[in-house]
């Protein structure tokens, strides 16, 4: 489908490139332990946590008004 020249209201990014920008909403995707912070395979060291915490706190302050967490049905949040 050719969607150029429609405008919309959804942005969809990473967090790295949310850096320094700011939205009414925030909708973040897979908060789950494993998946976001990233340690697939347990191997993050101390500092790899701290770099997804720091990660984290950008992406949901991001958020002026709201932030949702979207994660599969019969999964906890991290």
């Amino acid at each position: 489908t050719d969607t150029r020249g429609i405008q919309s209201n959804v942005t969809l990014t990473t967090i790295h490139s949310a850096k320094g920008l700011e939205f009414d909403d925030v909708i973040i995707l897979d908060a789950i332990e494993g998946v976001m912070p990233q340690d697939i395979f347990g191997l993050n060291t101390e500092g790899d946590t701290e770099e997804d915490s720091r990660l984290f706190y950008v992406a949901v302050t991001r958020a002026k008004e709201r932030v949702d967490f979207l994660v599969p049905r019969g999964i906890s949040p991290a």
